[in-house]
């Protein structure tokens, strides 16, 4: 497996374990008495929702080894209103800087949805995601939640627990304005890999598009059980309503029988949780295609999307109108693949 699908799977570990988990850095408080054990099982409870916040996230990388020092920095901001029964709203910022085999790395990019309608930015400018595609991963979207349904969150989430070990009360500390309970502890990095592999499965099973494909196996997902030296966390949850406020997830690498080693740290702080969150829609966005003639992609056929690209041209438009009332009417995964046939 290369360095890079390695990365690959660490995030997904890092960010599926976030994703189950959940659905400013802290100051130093006082004591508390309550069991850390208690904590995390009452932040964890499937009964804990969180349906909106305003997330700041970054992720550090950093590789060394003969050859192949690297090191670089992920950072993903911006709200998230997850509620009613539709797709998400999310007006979300990112950017990647760093240095991977001498090369430098700089971007900076975003993401919008209101709901019914999503765009993407870069270097500024604003684009248009065609109504065909949009449906697409709504309905995608709509089959997954349909699928984890809560039986599977209540075998799910325990599963994860189990992965926390040596779990220790570091007392109260602010994070974001809300005073919370630190409880901090190592990850059976085993236990994790075996729960999180499940995941990837069920995300191998979406088709083609977004590059499911490229998710690593559970095989290469069980090859992290070799690599990692040490893994922690840190978890900050409410003091009053126990709801996750912020989370750090750290893992050490060493390469079998070699001196190559890396180090990956995940930060996830969660602010204005369940308020209500104010998202946009851009003004004077250009096709999505305009984007893909800057990148020279050409058309969206070529990154996989097959028929739901349309026709090209100036504005990029979207398939044909039977085509995206399939994509919208579509309630299972069978019946998405069918639409695009």
């Amino acid at each position: 497996m290369s360095r890079f699908r390695i990365l690959f799977a660490l995030a997904v570990v890092a960010v599926l374990a976030t994703a189950f988990v959940a659905c400013g850095g802290g100051d130093s408080g006082g004591s508390s008495s309550e069991d850390p054990q208690k904590v995390l099982d009452q932040t964890f409870s499937p009964d804990q929702q969180i349906e909106s916040a305003d997330i700041d996230a970054t992720l550090d990388v950093n590789i060394e080894g003969p050859g192949q020092n690297g090191s670089f920095k992920a950072d993903l901001s911006g709200p998230i209103d997850g509620h009613g029964q539709g797709f998400p709203k999310f007006d979300l910022t990112a950017s990647l800087s760093g240095d991977a085999g001498g090369s430098n790395i700089d971007f900076e990019g975003g993401a919008t949805s209101t709901g019914d309608a999503a765009f993407v930015s870069y270097k500024g400018t604003d684009y248009e995601v065609p109504a065909s595609i949009f449906s697409y991963v709504t309905n995608a979207y709509t089959a997954g939640q349909q699928q984890q349904s809560q039986q599977s969150q209540q075998q799910t989430l325990p599963q994860l627990k189990e992965s926390l070990t040596n779990v220790t009360n570091e007392g109260t500390e602010d994070v974001d304005g809300t005073e919370t309970v630190h409880v901090s502890g190592d990850i059976d990095v085993n236990k994790l890999v075996d729960v999180v592999s499940k995941f990837a499965q069920q995300a191998q099973g979406l088709g083609t598009f977004g590059g499911a494909s490229a998710l690593p196996s559970p095989q290469e997902l069980d090859q992290l059980k070799q690599l990692v030296t040490g893994a922690s966390f840190d978890v900050f949850s409410g003091a009053d309503d126990h709801i996750l406020r912020r989370l750090d997830f750290n893992l050490e690498l060493q390469e079998p029988g070699g001196s190559g080693k890396a180090t990956f740290a995940l930060s996830l702080t969660l602010g204005s949780v369940n308020e209500p969150q104010t998202v946009e829609a851009p003004s004077n966005p250009k096709p999505l295609q305009d984007l893909l003639n800057q990148l020279g992609i050409g058309d969206l056929g070529s990154l996989g999307l097959g028929s739901l690209g349309g026709a090209s041209g100036a504005g990029g438009s979207a398939g044909s109108s039977g085509q995206v009332q399939c994509l919208q009417q579509a309630q299972t995964q069978q019946e998405l693949q069918q639409c695009l046939q």
